[in-house]
């Protein structure tokens, strides 16, 4: 993911927690934020699901992998 991408990330994650559809601190924020740092690659299996149904169907369709 490129830079822009990270950062259009970042502040869709922190848009999702201030609307209240997603806790800071969650696993699922936290597989968040591996991807923006690591990319989805990085995440575990059980990441990969909390990412995959939890919070790129948040997201919309730019975000899905």
């Amino acid at each position: 993911m490129s830079e822009r991408s990270n950062l259009i990330l970042s502040e869709a994650l922190l848009t999702l927690v201030d609307q209240g559809e997603l806790q800071e601190g969650s696993d699922a924020y936290l597989a968040a934020q591996k991807v923006v740092s690591n990319g989805e690659a990085a995440l575990s299996e059980e990441e990969e699901r909390l990412w995959r149904e939890e919070v790129a169907p948040k997201l919309g369709d730019g975000f899905a992998s």
